[in-house]
């Protein structure tokens, strides 16, 4: 186990890290080796997440046991076991340990029975990263010796999960920065050392001018939800422990919302932050995956409304009230959709999809696109 037990110094490179415009395979390689530093671990997994499902898109790590990752997405979507990932996504505390959650009786569990255990890998420490309401992905941390992690460590990793998810985030969009299209996708605008507009696509010259005019702006023609995100970057980036992720909602004068949220464009050199900072603003909209997905079962608009809201977690009564129908209404649609995707159950409903339609796509590191899913 790593002794260089140093998790506030830890803590400052993460933040930096999270927002230094990092690749998405180099970015969780760089924090994993931090997280080390604050949480003495033995192996790690980071899958990326679709938010608008919360399936496993894709992973990487260290020393994990290989030969039966298919055999963990079953336990991990079929059986019932602890701290399964979409769990922590649904939870308002989306931070578990294994050896707490079983009693510290970890045979309990199937993946620790089955695939951990045999391998010498013992207690574990999952979380989902979410930030906005949107999982990005979730972190796996294990240990090979017969120490459990402890409360404080799944606290100070639970501190972190929205940095590290908007890590996620920002990473999966600017490894595309240079493919978007300039009249389509997310705007971009970069920002020089002074904080004032150095260039900026079509689509941001748009925005810009929808947003100015309901939101002030300098003689630069910065409005403040973009020099509000900016600054708080800079803050971040200086230590500030009680700086929040970069990210903010702002209507447009149309009544539109946007996302906008800053990252570096390069990496961190020797401890400062080095490039210019792109600051990105995107329509908030739905995930779009999805219903192309169950459109293959020939279901009803109504029915994908339903299946889409069971993969996120939703119980049937809380669908009732989200659509505006009796909880009979939605048990008589999920009748339905049962016997055409060929299923008995919600549990078995996501098994399905995941089996069909991600696990395929994950098994040949299919790429993602900037808002989590798979691209077409």
């Amino acid at each position: 186990m790593n002794k260089d037990w140093r998790p506030d110094d830890a803590r400052r490179e993460i933040l930096r890290l999270c927002h230094a415009g990092l690749d998405p395979l180099a970015f969780r390689h760089r924090v994993a080796a931090q997280l080390q530093r604050g949480i003495p671990f033995d192996a790690w997994c980071w899958p990326t997440a679709d938010p608008a499902t919360l399936l496993v898109t894709g992973a990487t790590g260290e020393n994990i046991p290989g030969g039966k990752t298919q055999r963990f997405f079953e336990i991990e979507y079929i059986e019932p076991d602890f701290n399964k990932f979409g769990d922590l996504a649904r939870q308002r505390l989306s931070v578990g340990v294994l050896s707490s959650a079983s009693g510290g009786e970890l045979h309990r569990s199937p993946r620790y029975r089955e695939i951990f255990g045999p391998a010498g890998i013992g207690d574990d420490l999952r979380a989902a990263l979410t930030v906005d309401s949107s999982t990005w992905g979730y972190l796996a941390l294990h240990r090979d010796e017969k120490i459990p992690f402890t409360d404080y460590e799944a606290a100070w990793l639970g501190q972190l999960a929205p940095h590290l998810a908007e890590g996620m985030r920002t990473s999966l969009l600017i490894t595309s920065v240079e493919e978007i299209d300039a009249d389509a996708g997310p705007a971009i605008v970069i920002l020089d050392e002074q904080m004032k507009i150095a260039s900026a696509n079509h689509s941001a010259r748009r925005w810009i001018g929808e947003i100015v005019g309901k939101h002030a702006a300098p003689d630069d023609g910065l409005p403040d939800p973009l020099a509000a995100v900016a600054a708080t970057l800079v803050a971040l980036e200086r230590e500030e422990r009680d700086a929040s992720v970069p990210r903010a909602r702002v209507q447009t004068r149309s009544g539109q919302w946007l996302v906008v949220h800053a990252t570096r464009l390069s990496p961190l050199r020797h401890g400062e932050a080095t490039g210019r900072i792109a600051v990105v603003m995107e329509p908030a909209r739905p995930h779009e995956l999805m219903p192309l997905i169950l459109a293959a079962y020939a279901l009803t608009p109504r029915e994908s409304q339903i299946t889409q809201l069971v993969l996120v977690g939703k119980a049937t009564n809380l669908i009732a009230v989200e659509l505006a129908i009796s909880p009979l209404t939605v048990q008589q649609h999920l009748k339905g959709v049962f016997e055409k995707i060929g299923v008995h159950s919600k549990r078995e409903l996501a098994g399905r999809i995941f089996a069909q339609h991600f696990w395929p796509r994950l098994a040949t590191n299919a790429p993602l696109a900037a808002d989590g899913s798979y691209r077409q």
